[in-house]
């Protein structure tokens, strides 16, 4: 709101005096009291102050439309308020441009004693309600803003001078009770709660929705025992709420007043054991089915349990539980309304782990089919890509293909030739050519590197002036130390692999290239540039520990921990979701066993898919640890 004609602007010096509370500047500034008219409007407009001539600046407003009373207010000017309400009384129902009176400002600011001198000019007044039930323009009262900001002492004040105070909400739908509530306030909640108060919240939501604290909780559920059972716009219970936050207390405290209202959904279906479920909420499920032990029937509008449920949200935690609990066993091969169990769910998202987990259990059936016929092996079969085999990391669909191959799973009887799956796509051939020409651009980088290096050893080269007879013109200094050596052959390896690798990575490039060879060049290539990348790690570290070796036992130390270090988490890290396949299916069938169904074996025997996932780890590091054997032991020769 704009400074009107009608208005007048607050002096700089008296405006500082109101805020300072400097009483004598401000009676100095003032003019003798002067009636003066002043349009009070109860509605989202500001009121019109309109001075006679002869008045000065009593009347005056800041750009915000502030009076004098309303600066006092705000910064607790007790002797400012008394003078100002001594001369011009009608200034306590001023308001501003968003509509706050005095009053609202004492109690935004938490100024308890500005707001009792407000109140005592007007107490007995018929006007007292009217300033109590004021709205700003955001539809607040005074107790909306003492309850907002945690002033307890100004809250039982305001009620007791109204206590209909109470059952105002603001524009938001927000009563003082669920303000205090937000607050955490149990004194402010004992003092609303009164049987006329209301307890509404933004949205649909009730005091309770808000609750945090256990003792509120009980407090409002002994005020109102059917608060628990309202629920928001979304169908959503203040059960909901905490099962979704993960209170399980919380939970144990409504379910105790009233456990049906775990039997009820919202507007999606969701019960709140589902809705924990989605959450990762174990405990909050464990506190469920404590309280009602058939929850665990409880089915949302697809026929999907809270199982079913934690698998489509990733919630390991509920998986895991639900496999430790003997009771919860139904739920394991569960169908839903689709015929899915939680292990089809888990295939279909590409939840490695949870199949993981699954499949570990015994108990769980990886035959089951669901209403289209299809079993876990059948769904992860059509997302399985034949490329990820030759990733530096295999993905999800791969190692969940490959456990449920291991552990013995089954198609579902259907022909083979109609598969709607091709693994020889366009789609796939597109990729593998890409993928081959950017495995070609990082061989060639570690063939120059490794080249360059085999030409500037570190140390240099002799120029047959050294007093040592055993080192020759033209010949390496330290050739004679470990270190060398093993700098010169992994380097050596490196840059042959690379070389190597490159070949076979242009020739898998080609656009004319049958698929199959493709795929078995660029599987071919990836293995050898493993080798190729480490041996860049050894050659680098072993020329630095060279040099420093032995003068510098620390830094030699610290080399080698720093160089050796991203080799092991290659090995090791990199690869930490086949240890984890491994460790399913050895846990099933012995490390260097699987149980693959032979019909099974028949079928895949054209797409090559037949390696068990011990096999491919074991081959990995065979070939890591072969390497390296033999370059430490040509080294100390």
């Amino acid at each position: 709101m704009e400074i009107g004609p009608k208005q007048i602007l607050m002096g700089a010096y008296l405006l500082r005096a109101a805020r300072s509370g400097d009483i004598e500047t401000l009676t100095s500034l003032l003019s003798p009291r002067n009636h003066f008219n002043i349009d009070i409007q109860t509605s989202h407009q500001s009121s019109t102050l309109v001075p006679p001539p002869q008045t000065k600046t009593i009347y005056g407003v800041t750009a915000g439309g502030n009076t004098l009373l309303h600066v006092a207010a705000q910064h607790g000017q007790l002797r400012i308020i008394e003078e100002i309400c001594r001369r011009e009384l009608s200034l306590v129902f001023a308001k501003n441009t968003r509509l706050d009176s005095p009053l609202h400002l004492a109690a935004r600011s938490g100024n308890q004693k500005a707001a009792e001198v407000i109140i005592k000019h007007v107490r007995e007044s018929s006007e007292l309600k009217l300033l109590l039930r004021a709205k700003n323009l955001n539809g607040d009262t005074a107790l909306h803003e003492a309850a907002r900001f945690g002033n307890h002492h100004m809250v039982k004040s305001f009620i007791a001078l109204d206590v209909e105070l109470s059952l105002i909400v603001n524009n938001s739908g927000m009563s003082p009770l669920y303000l205090a509530v937000m607050r955490n306030s149990q004194v402010m909640v004992e003092a609303l709660l009164n049987p006329s108060s209301s307890y509404a919240g933004p949205n649909g939501q009730t005091a309770l929705h808000a609750a945090r604290s256990q003792e509120i909780a009980r407090m409002l559920l002994a005020w109102k025992p059917e608060i628990g059972r309202v629920a928001d716009e979304s169908g959503s219970l203040p059960l909901h709420y905490l099962a979704a936050n993960g209170d399980a207390r919380m939970v144990g405290i409504l379910l105790e007043h009233d456990d049906s209202t775990s039997y009820i959904a919202d507007q999606k279906g969701l019960f709140s054991v589902h809705i924990a479920a989605s959450m990762n909420r174990a405990q909050v499920i464990t506190e469920m089915l404590k309280h009602c032990p058939d929850s665990d029937e409880l089915v949302d509008g697809k026929g999907r349990s809270f199982l079913h449920v934690a698998v489509m949200n990733h919630s390991q935690q509920v998986v895991r539980y639900v496999l430790q609990v003997p009771i919860l066993e139904k739920l394991l091969n569960y169908q839903d309304s689709e015929g899915n169990t939680p292990l089809h769910l888990a295939c279909t998202l590409g939840a490695k782990d949870t199949v993981f987990d699954l499949v570990k259990d015994g108990r769980v059936d990886s035959g089951v089919m669901n209403n289209e016929g299809c079993t876990p092996l059948d769904l992860s079969f059509y997302l399985y890509n034949p490329i990820a085999l030759w990733q530096f990391q295999e993905s999800s669909p791969s190692l969940i293909f490959r456990c449920l191959l291991d552990t013995g799973a089954i198609f579902s009887p259907n022909r083979s030739d109609l598969q709607k799956r091709n693994v020889h796509d366009l789609e796939n051939e597109t990729t593998m050519i890409s993928l081959s020409k950017t495995l070609a651009i990082l061989s060639i980088l570690i063939a120059t590197v490794t080249f360059t290096a085999g030409f500037t050893v570190p140390g240099g080269y002799s120029s047959g002036s050294s007093s040592n007879d055993n080192i020759q013109e033209g010949t390496a200094i330290l050739s004679n130390k470990f270190c060398f050596k093993v700098f010169l052959i992994s380097n050596t390896l490196a840059m042959v692999c690379s070389l190597t690798a490159t070949c076979s990575l242009v020739h898998a490039g080609g656009p004319l290239l049958d698929f199959k060879v493709r795929e078995s060049h660029l599987s071919w290539s990836t293995s050898i540039l493993w080798l190729a990348f480490m041996g860049m790690y050894v050659a680098f570290g072993m020329a630095l520990m060279t040099v420093v070796s032995p003068q510098e036992r620390v830094i030699e130390i610290v080399v080698c921990a720093i160089t050796f270090g991203p080799v092991f988490y290659l090995v090791f890290v990199a690869a930490w979701s086949g240890v984890n396949l491994l460790r399913v299916t050895g846990f099933m069938n012995g490390v260097l066993r699987s149980s693959q169904d032979p019909h099974t074996v028949l079928r895949l025997r054209e797409h090559l898919l037949l390696n068990s996932s011990s096999s491919l780890m074991i081959r990995a590091v065979s070939w890591v640890v072969l390497a390296y054997a033999v370059i430490f032991g040509l080294a100390l020769f």
